[in-house]
């Protein structure tokens, strides 16, 4: 099997599209949903432009789509099937035998974006594939796989994990691009968020078209507000972000396996099981664009979000943070590093694909945000426990 990763989603779709026969082969394209829409516009114009009298057809298969289509989908597929991982598990694979036809006649699996399918979803996802292909050979077929990604580093070797098989990386694009200049920016007086909000608003300022990619929504606010977006409307420029203020509560339901983490000095203990999370906001926080010093709080009447969920969690001494936290080190620092560089603490679950993302203490994000962290466990559990964000 010859597998490619091609550098962009366009030239997925070229691929999945281009490859077309007259007998017209299945392929299925695998996208998160919001993708959805956009490659059926972009394989539709694909379709289009072969100047056949009975162009491909083109379907989306998800969530979305109404009960009446989907019997109509499966009774009769397309030539293209785009649909993502949820309902290839759930609407596709675990009825097999009503798309036998299909999957008898499966060429081509697209991957986009290849980068979003990583850590513990990307875990499910290698899964989900490796089931795809056992029942695609199972009815005779064995598609070729092509994953785009324009965004991620190592992709031969990310998209052989992911699917058990090597690829081919296709790094070369024929597309028009301009020159660029790279600039690589270091600050020293000043944190690399507020860095960020003045090369973005002076870019803006002096006219440059501008995209910036942040890693969370409240670095994303603050650059919204840097920048004067929004404040346009109403002619005050906003000098502050907000964060929510609130607490969270992880209850034990079941305890599913234990074991113990081998540490200097002896061992502590390790679960996975059943979790219930109930997230409580109380409050927000306004702060300051530059510096991050609290303005003011004020009171939310938000309900309570309760779900239930799958983790891990390490079982630590009381008496552990007290004696930490007099020589000088950083309690939630310390099980931070564990839980990201301990490779065992994460044996019972995440085998493969692991993403430090995923391996969160729960009480290590930035002070004040959604503080106040309780386990319950029954009884008292005799540590406190520090459970580890893991989603199945």
């Amino acid at each position: 099997m010859n597998n490619d990763v091609a550098p962009s989603p366009d030239s997925a779709a070229d691929s999945a599209g281009a490859a077309k026969t007259s007998d017209f082969p299945d392929a299925v394209g695998v996208a998160t949903r919001t993708l959805s829409q956009d490659q059926l516009a972009g394989l539709n114009a694909l379709a289009s432009a072969t100047g056949r009298i009975r162009p491909p057809r083109i379907s989306i298969y998800d969530g979305d789509t109404s009960d009446h289509l989907r019997r109509k989908i499966k009774e009769d597929p397309p030539d293209i099937l785009i649909t993502n991982p949820d309902m290839l598990h759930a609407g596709i694979l675990a009825y097999h035998a009503d798309w036998s036809g299909f999957l008898s006649r499966l060429r081509f699996v697209v991957l986009d974006e290849l980068h979003v399918y990583r850590g513990v979803f990307g875990a499910h996802v290698h899964h989900i594939l490796r089931r795809l292909m056992r029942l695609a050979a199972l009815y005779g077929a064995h598609p070729q796989f092509v994953a785009a990604s324009a965004t991620i580093g190592r992709p031969g070797e990310f998209a052989a994990t992911l699917l058990g098989a090597p690829f081919r990386v296709v790094d070369n694009s024929g597309a028009p691009a301009t020159g660029r200049d790279i600039v690589l920016v270091n600050p020293v007086t000043v944190s690399p968020y507020t860095a960020a909000v003045r090369v973005v608003a002076e870019a803006a300022r002096e006219g440059a078209r501008t995209i910036a990619f942040t890693k969370a929504r409240r670095i994303t606010e603050r650059l919204h507000h840097g920048v004067g977006i929004g404040a346009q409307r109403t002619g005050d420029r906003a000098d502050y972000y907000t964060v929510v203020l609130g607490e969270k509560e992880t209850e034990i339901l079941e305890r599913i396996e234990e074991r113990t983490l081998p540490i200097p000095g002896g061992g502590v203990p390790i679960g996975f099981g059943r979790l219930k999370v109930t997230v409580t906001i109380r409050e927000y926080q306004k702060k300051r664009l530059f510096g991050g010093e609290a303005i003011a709080n004020h009171p939310l009447e938000v309900p309570p979000l309760t779900y239930e969920t799958t983790g891990l969690w390490i079982e630590i001494p009381r008496a552990l943070p007290s004696l930490l936290t007099v020589d000088g080190l950083h309690f939630m620092g310390g099980i931070h590093a564990v839980v990201e560089e301990d490779r065992r603490a994460v044996e019972l679950g995440m085998r493969r694909i692991r993403d430090a993302a995923d391996v969160t203490a729960i009480g290590d994000g930035e002070e004040g945000e959604q503080s106040d962290h309780r386990v319950l466990d029954g009884v008292d559990p005799p540590h406190e426990v520090a459970p580890i964000r893991g989603e199945t």
